[in-house]
């Protein structure tokens, strides 16, 4: 999955290696309440920041013990990228099927909580 940023043409977006799924779980048709995790790496190229956000609403509820298990440093690290943020536990509010493509990331300095909903 590329993010709108990183299909800008960033070099870095790159790095990331393809992912095949070996699992999954389907989205359920009411997300309201639904627990998910997310990983935000951010890549810079000279002065552009660029973001990918990955989660796992089709691939489980984010078990702790998996989760614990990941470390941010370590990531970025291994992919290159100046830094990344992991959202632990998130509960969607929305009582409507939303599609990892229909959500965009909003970052305001350290303001990581925000998001906007876009048309496909």
């Amino acid at each position: 999955m590329t993010s709108a940023l990183a299909a800008c043409g960033s070099a870095l977006a790159n790095s990331v290696p393809a992912v095949t799924a070996k699992q999954s779980m389907p989205v359920p048709a009411d997300l309201r309440d639904f627990r998910y995790c997310e990983i935000i790496p951010v890549f810079r190229e000279r002065a552009t920041l660029s973001v990918e956000v990955y989660n796992t609403i089709s691939l489980n509820d984010c078990p702790a013990d998996l989760w614990a298990k990941l470390g941010a440093d370590a990531m970025a690290k291994q992919y290159g990228t100046q830094q990344i943020s992991r959202h632990w536990a998130r509960v969607l509010a929305d009582d409507t099927q939303l599609k990892a493509d229909s959500l965009a990331y909003v970052i305001n300095d350290d303001l990581y909580n925000s998001y906007q909903r876009v048309t496909p």
